[in-house]
């Protein structure tokens, strides 16, 4: 494309920034595995410590010697250089703050999931969102599976999902709430393949696994397991009313098919994921962590 959409990242504390910038400013992806009309131009990485130091220098490397990618001192010193802005840190907690001035120039944004670390977090961040009327969505590229997407086409064949198990690693990150890690892409597969309208959840919490019962307002009950320390593949089953399926997750697909449909978005200023969606995600993420921390304790959605 001859003028692709420019787009800054913020963060390359997370291996979705180099995964990211391999789809866009690759022109020899394959079609299947390209998102084009877009091109990742700048990139801001916040000071890491530790051993994530090492891990940001070696992606900070690669996005400016093979990507072309232009390193800025403070995330405002894209405005004027970009066109939209994608928000990749990996701590939700991080994410309003770095998103904001952004909003506040009425660009398009992507925020990568986890949206943010609470219910709070996300009320303000949508606030901001609907005030500045900036195209914003966040997701996890799991929705975009191919697997999950097969059970979606098929609807019309296998009827409404009325139960299922959906499983995927469990794996807790320092500064960041229980589930929200790593079990916000099983928490989106559910709300994929279930739809919203969630009312409540009980988890029960054991050093190997969180297994959390979700109650539907219509009486539906699908279950999530986020499981630790053995086999962190993701995988569902789901049972409807004309059958059932059974998937394990599998590749890496997602990633380009989630990619264009946040550049469409770009664009468009039409989210495919509604921050009413990603509301609902955060608020079933937070009441599964405060069931687990209460022994089990029936949470609704609506008192968080």
């Amino acid at each position: 494309m001859d003028n692709p959409l420019r787009i800054g990242i913020l963060g390359l504390d997370t291996s979705h920034s180099v995964a990211f910038a391999r789809i866009f400013n690759n022109p020899d992806q394959p079609e299947d595995a390209a998102a084009p009309g877009g091109r990742i131009t700048h990139a801001w990485a916040d000071r890491a410590k530790g051993d994530m130091a090492a891990t940001v220098e070696e992606r900070r490397e690669e996005l400016t010697s093979k990507w072309g990618v232009a390193m800025v001192r403070k995330p405002t010193e894209m405005v004027g250089k970009v066109d939209a802005v994608m928000v990749l840190a990996v701590n939700g907690a991080d994410h309003a703050r770095l998103a904001r001035p952004f909003l506040d120039e009425g660009m398009p944004i992507f925020v990568d999931k986890p949206f943010t670390n609470s219910v709070s977090q996300a009320r303000s961040l949508i606030k901001a969102a609907q005030s500045s009327r900036s195209a914003m969505m966040s997701c996890s590229a799991l929705r975009y599976a191919d697997e999950v997407v097969s059970v979606i086409k098929e609807g019309p064949h296998i009827g409404i999902p009325f139960g299922g198990c959906l499983c995927g690693p469990g794996a807790h990150r320092e500064g960041m709430p229980g589930p929200f890690f790593y079990g916000i892409h099983t928490a989106e597969m559910l709300q994929t393949l279930f739809g919203t309208g969630i009312e409540s959840v009980r988890c029960e919490h054991s050093d190997r696994e969180d297994v959390a019962t979700v109650y539907y307002k219509d009486g539906r009950t699908p279950v999530l397991r986020f499981v630790r320390g053995c086999d962190e593949s993701f995988w569902f089953s789901v049972s409807a009313t004309g059958g059932a399926r059974l998937a394990k997750i599998e590749g890496s697909s997602f990633y380009a098919r989630m990619l264009r449909r946040v550049l469409a978005m770009f664009q468009t200023k039409r989210p495919p994921v509604s921050l009413a969606e990603t509301f609902e995600i955060i608020a079933l993420l937070e009441a599964i962590d405060r069931s687990g921390a209460k022994r089990g304790a029936k949470i609704k959605l609506a008192t968080l």
